[in-house]
C-alpha cells in the first residue's frame, strides 16, 4: 500500500468473490488521488490496484443484477467425482437480494480499454449511508484524475508539437539554401553599408530612404534566421555558442536602432550593423578555422606583449630620468615617454624624428646606446618573439582542426570494431606481454587457479562467471551463457559434465588472444597508424608458434 499520508480515505468493505462458491470477503479499501487499492486485511497486501482514470462508472447495485449473478453462479453444471459444486451461502442470498442488502452494495466498472478489460468489482458497505459516501468520493476522485490526465495529455501534446517545431527549425536553419542565402545577404549588407558610408546621405533625402528601407529588409531577414536558430537550438545549446550570442547582440542592436536612430545616444548602435560581415566567419569553414586559430593564439601573444610592455615601460622611465630636461616635448613625463618608445618600437621615423634631434641637447653616444639597445631588444628580438608565438599557436590550432575529423573517423572505426568485442578482452589484454609459450601457459594457468579456487581441476559456467566477476577489473567482466557457449565452440571444449578443465581453458585463452591481436592489428592497419606495437606483437605470436592448441611448436 502507498504511504498513509497519501490516503484520501480508507475502510473495511466486503468484496464479492466468485471462486468455487460466491462469497463476500473482507478487504481494506484505500482511496488515493490516483487509484483504488483493495488489500487483504491479514497481510495488507494489495490484490487489485484500479487506476481512477480507468474507472468507467461507479453505481449502486440493483437487486435484479445481484440475483442474476447469483443464479448464473448457481447454474454451473455439477461434475463427477473430483469436481466441485458451486456452493452458495444462504445468508448471502437472502441479504444481497433483499432491498436492504442491495442498498449497501456498489459496483466499480472498469474500462474495456484498460488493464482490467472491463471487469466489474462489487463492494458491500455496512450501511446505506456509507455506500452513498463511497460512491460520491470515488466519482469525485475519478473526475479529478481524468481532468489531470487530460491536462497531462494536452501538455504532452504541446511538448510534442514544440519538439516537432524545433526539429523543423533545426533542419531549415542548417539547410544549404539558408546557409548560402544568409551568406549572400551578409555580403550584400556589407556592400550597402560601404555605399552608405561613401555617400553619407542627408536625413530624409531620397538616398537616405533607400538605405533605410534596405536596412529594414536586412534586419527582418536576419531576425527570421535568428529565430530559426534559437528555436532549433533551444535553449542551452544556443547560449553556449558564442557565434549565436554574437548574432543575437547584433540583431538586437539593429532592431533597436531602426526606430530610435535619430535620438541622441542611439546613433552609436548603428556601428553594430557593420559587424554583420563577421557572420561570414561562421558560415565559411576556411574563415572559421582562421578565427579559431587567432582566438587560440590570444593568451600566448598577450604573454609576449606583456614582456614587451614591461621593457617599454622600463625604457620610458629611463628616458624621463635621462632626457626629461633637454627634451620636454618627448620625455617630460611617463605618458609622453611611453608613447615615444612605442613610436620607436614601430620604426616610424625614430632616427630622423626622435633620436638625431636629441644629439644637440644630450650626449650622442648616450642617445645612440639608449635607442639602439631598445630597438635591438624590443623592435628586433621581442617583436619577433610575438610573431613566432602567434605563428606557432596558429599552426598548432590549424593542425588540431585538421585532426578533428580524422580523430572522429578513428573513433567511429574503433566503435565499429568493438561491436563484436569479447567479454574476455580485458583479461586477454594482460597476456600480451608474454615472452615465450611457456610463459604464456604459466600466465594462463595462474588465471585458471584463481578461477578454480576449490582446486578440483575444472570449472563450471557458474564458477567461471563468478570467478571472472571477482577479478580486479573495472567494470567487472560479465560472462553470459551465450558467451560461454561461443568461447567453448558450442561446448566442444567442455567435459561431459559441462565443465572446462585446465587444458581446455588454455585453448580458450589462446584462441581469444589470437582473435584479440588480429582485431587490433586490422584496426591499426585501417587507421594507417605508425604505431608498430601490434605489428610486433603479431610477429612475436607467429615466431613463438602461438596457435589454437596448447604449447609451443
Amino acid at each position: 500500500l502507498p504511504p498513509e499520508e497519501l490516503w484520501v480515505d480508507s475502510g473495511r468493505l466486503q468484496k464479492r468473490v466468485v471462486a468455487q462458491d460466491v462469497s463476500w470477503q473482507e478487504r481494506l479499501v484505500v482511496l488515493t488521488d490516483n487509484s483504488v487499492f483493495l488489500a487483504r486485511m491479514d497481510t495488507r497486501r494489495v490484490g487489485e490496484s484500479i487506476p481512477l482514470s480507468e474507472i468507467e462508472s461507479v453505481t449502486k447495485a440493483k437487486a435484479d443484477d445481484l440475483t442474476s449473478m447469483n443464479n448464473a453462479a448457481q447454474e454451473v453444471p455439477k461434475r463427477e467425482r473430483g469436481s466441485f459444486e458451486i456452493r452458495r451461502s444462504k445468508s448471502f442470498l437472502s441479504r444481497s437480494t433483499s432491498p436492504t442488502g442491495n442498498s449497501m452494495v456498489f459496483e466499480i466498472k472498469t474500462s474495456r480499454d484498460g488493464h482490467f478489460n472491463g471487469r466489474t468489482y462489487s463492494l458491500r458497505c455496512e450501511s446505506e449511508e456509507d455506500c452513498d459516501d463511497w460512491v460520491q468520493k470515488i466519482i469525485r476522485l475519478r473526475r479529478d484524475a481524468v481532468d489531470r490526465e487530460e491536462a497531462a495529455n494536452k501538455k504532452s501534446q504541446i511538448v510534442e508539437y514544440w519538439h516537432q517545431l524545433q526539429g523543423l527549425c533545426y533542419r531549415i536553419f542548417h539547410s544549404a539554401f539558408i546557409k548560402w542565402s544568409m551568406s549572400l545577404l551578409v555580403a550584400l549588407n556589407f556592400v550597402v553599408a560601404i555605399a552608405e558610408a561613401e555617400r553619407v546621405p542627408e536625413i530624409e533625402s531620397y538616398e537616405w530612404w533607400y538605405f533605410y528601407h534596405a536596412e529594414i529588409v536586412f534586419t527582418t531577414a536576419f531576425s527570421i534566421e535568428l529565430m530559426l536558430n534559437m528555436i532549433g537550438h533551444w535553449f542551452k545549446p544556443f547560449w553556449e555558442d558564442r557565434w549565436s550570442v554574437f548574432d543575437f547582440v547584433v540583431v538586437l542592436c539593429s532592431i533597436i536602432v531602426i526606430p530610435l536612430s535619430d535620438l541622441p545616444g542611439f546613433a552609436i548602435l548603428r556601428l553594430f550593423r557593420v559587424f554583420r560581415v563577421m557572420r561570414l566567419f561562421r558560415m565559411m569553414k576556411p574563415l572559421r578555422v582562421l578565427i579559431r586559430a587567432l582566438a587560440a593564439s590570444v593568451v600566448p601573444v598577450l604573454n609576449a606583449f606583456a614582456i614587451l610592455s614591461i621593457i617599454t615601460c622600463l625604457y620610458a622611465v629611463m628616458g624621463v630620468q635621462l632626457f626629461g630636461e633637454g627634451t620636454p616635448d618627448r620625455f617630460d613625463r611617463f605618458s609622453n615617454a611611453f608613447f615615444t618608445m612605442v613610436q620607436v618600437c614601430t620604426g616610424d621615423g625614430w632616427a630622423e624624428a626622435v633620436a638625431r634631434p636629441m644629439w644637440h641637447q644630450h650626449s650622442g653616444s648616450q642617445v645612440s646606446f639608449f635607442f639602439v639597445s631598445y630597438i635591438l631588444i624590443a623592435g628586433t628580438f621581442l617583436l619577433n618573439i610575438v610573431v613566432a608565438v602567434l605563428l606557432d599557436e596558429f599552426i598548432s590550432s590549424v593542425e588540431k582542426d585538421k585532426q578533428t575529423p580524422i580523430e572522429e573517423a578513428r573513433m567511429a572505426l574503433e566503435e565499429e570494431f568493438f561491436k563484436d568485442e569479447s567479454p574476455l578482452d580485458p583479461l586477454v589484454s594482460t597476456l600480451t606481454q608474454y615472452t615465450s609459450n611457456e610463459d604464456l601457459d604459466k600466465q594462463i594457468q595462474d588465471i585458471f587457479e584463481l578461477l578454480d579456487w576449490r582446486g578440483k581441476g575444472s570449472v563450471s559456467f557458474l564458477e567461471l562467471h563468478n570467478g571472472l566477476r571477482r577479478l580486479p577489473f573495472e567494470p567487472p567482466i560479465m560472462l553470459t551463457s551465450d558467451d560461454f557457449e561461443q568461447i567453448t565452440l558450442q561446448y566442444k571444449l567442455c567435459q561431459a559434465s559441462g565443465e572446462v578443465d585446465s587444458a581446455a581453458f588454455t585453448t580458450i585463452m589462446r584462441m581469444q588472444l589470437r582473435r584479440f591481436v588480429q582485431k587490433y592489428l586490422n584496426l591499426k592497419c585501417m587507421e594507417g597508424s605508425q604505431d608498430n606495437t601490434w605489428m610486433i606483437l603479431s610477429l612475436k605470436q607467429m615466431l613463438l608458434g602461438t596457435d589454437l592448441g596448447g604449447g609451443g611448436g
